[in-house]
């Protein structure tokens, strides 16, 4: 799945799982405030392209992000951003 983002976009309810590869692109913000996890599932790759920025709010949980196991991989590519 290739996800181009235009704009900053706030993702607030629901859960996210992410399986096989998912490439997300553009100079955006994808700001995941659910209190619900998002989870990368098994053989799974996410990708963050440069100029993109993965945002989650600890605030609501410490384990927002969640590996199935060590086939799941989040990649940050240059100048990508993860906070």
């Amino acid at each position: 799945v290739d996800w181009a983002q235009l704009n900053d976009f706030v993702f607030s309810k629901g859960a996210f799982k992410f399986q096989n590869a998912v490439n997300f692109t553009g100079d955006a913000v994808f700001a995941y405030k659910s209190t619900q996890t998002c989870t990368f599932l098994a053989h799974s790759t996410v990708t963050l392209d440069s100029g993109f920025t993965f945002s989650y709010d600890t605030s609501t949980s410490a384990d927002l992000l969640v590996f199935t196991d060590k086939t799941s991989q989040l990649i940050l590519n240059n100048g990508a951003t993860l906070h």
